[in-house]
C-alpha cells in the first residue's frame, strides 16, 4: 500500500505568515485608533459648539427682554437697572420681562439676573423676587465652565464702549446703554462675538 504524503506548513511559512498577520493587526489597530480619537475629537467640538449656541440664543433672548427697572438691594438700596463691573472677574447683572406665565398667576412678570465670571466658569444667578429681602434668595446654575474669554461691554450715549456700568454717579439708575456687545471663546470654538441693541 502506497502511504499518502502529508502536506504541512513549514516553519518558515508559519514564521512569515504570523510576520504578516501582526504587521495587518498593528495596521488596523492603527487606522481605528486614528478613527476612534477624529471621533472623539469631534464630538468633543460638536459640544462645544452647542454650549457655545445656546448661551448666545440665551443671552441674546434675555437681553432683547430688558427693562430699565432698577431693583433693592437686602439693605433696600437701589441697584441700577443694568449693572457691569469688571473689578473681580465679571458681574453683569440686568432686569428683565418676559417671565412665562401659563397658569395665569398674580405674580411679577420681572425677573433679574446675575451673569459672574472667573477663570473659566461663567455662572448665571435668577433670583426669585425682582428685590433681595434674602442675599441667597437665588438659583444658580454653571452656563458653562471651560470659556478662555468672557467680555461684556457697553455703547454708551457717546458713542464709546465702556467696560462697567453706570459709567459715572452722574448716570441715571434706570438708564440703559444703547448696546451690548459679548465676546467669548472656548479652546475648541475659538472667539465669538455678538452686538445687541437694547430697546
Amino acid at each position: 500500500m502506497k502511504q499518502k504524503s502529508q502536506h504541512g506548513f513549514t516553519f518558515i511559512e508559519l514564521l512569515i505568515a504570523v510576520t504578516v498577520l501582526a504587521i495587518m493587526s498593528t495596521m488596523a489597530y492603527s487606522g481605528l485608533n486614528s478613527v476612534l480619537k477624529s471621533h472623539e475629537i469631534l464630538t468633543r467640538q460638536q459640544d462645544d459648539f452647542n454650549q457655545i449656541s445656546q448661551l448666545v440664543s440665551q443671552l441674546q433672548r434675555e437681553l432683547r427682554q430688558i427693562v430699565p427697572r432698577p431693583v433693592h438691594d437686602k439693605y433696600s438700596s437701589l441697584i441700577p437697572a443694568l449693572k457691569l463691573e469688571t473689578a473681580n472677574g465679571i458681574l453683569f447683572s440686568f432686569t428683565r420681562a418676559g417671565i412665562p406665565n401659563p397658569s395665569v398667576l398674580q405674580r411679577n412678570s420681572l425677573q433679574r439676573i446675575d451673569y459672574l465670571f472667573a477663570g473659566q466658569t461663567l455662572k448665571k444667578q435668577i433670583w426669585l423676587t425682582i428685590d433681595r429681602n434674602n442675599s441667597a434668595d437665588y438659583k444658580e446654575e454653571i452656563v458653562n465652565n471651560h470659556l478662555t474669554l468672557f467680555k461684556i461691554e457697553v455703547l454708551g450715549f457717546d458713542g464709546l464702549w465702556y467696560s462697567q456700568w453706570p459709567v459715572n454717579n452722574n448716570e441715571a439708575i434706570d438708564a440703559l446703554p444703547k448696546a451690548i456687545r459679548f465676546r467669548f471663546a472656548t479652546q475648541e470654538s475659538g472667539e465669538i462675538s455678538r452686538i445687541v441693541e437694547l430697546p
